[in-house]
């Protein structure tokens, strides 16, 4: 398994997506294959700054299931002892990822996050190469 780290500024910018060493050798799957990631949102040890993300994540999640297709699965977990949100995205392709990069609202998260001081620490992105996948039933959130 590979897994690639990078560190970033905002809520959820992924930068340049990294391709397996197998589609190093094929150009042609690295610009088609779904690309996998998980992003390590770190906010301020306060719990009006932990909900005030959890609503503009909501919000910025809402935008993105509205008017990206190419983003084919977009998961929010918290983990509120460590005031850590973890995402688990999943793209169709590199298009995918520059098209939700460029998108208005991206902008307006890191915005918002800037202006309101919430994080405590970098985004810590990881690429992953998918193993195996086990999904039922959609379940709900314990909000």
């Amino acid at each position: 398994m590979r897994l690639s780290h990078i560190v970033l500024a905002g809520f959820a910018v992924l930068a340049v997506a990294l391709p397996s060493p197998s589609a190093l050798n094929d150009p042609a799957s690295a610009s088609s294959s779904p690309i996998s990631l998980t992003n390590i949102i770190s906010i301020k040890r306060n719990n009006a700054k932990v909900e005030r993300a959890a609503e503009l994540l909501t919000a910025f999640i809402e935008k993105v299931k509205e008017n990206e297709p190419g983003v084919q699965v977009f998961e929010l977990d918290l983990d509120r002892n460590r005031s850590q949100f973890l995402t688990f995205e999943v793209y169709k392709d590199q298009e995918a990822v520059d098209i939700h990069l460029k998108s208005p609202y991206l902008a307006e998260l890191q915005a918002a996050e800037q202006k309101e001081k919430l994080k405590r620490a970098e985004n810590q992105v990881y690429f992953l190469d998918l193993i195996t996948r086990f999904l039922r039933e959609p379940i709900e959130p314990n909000v």
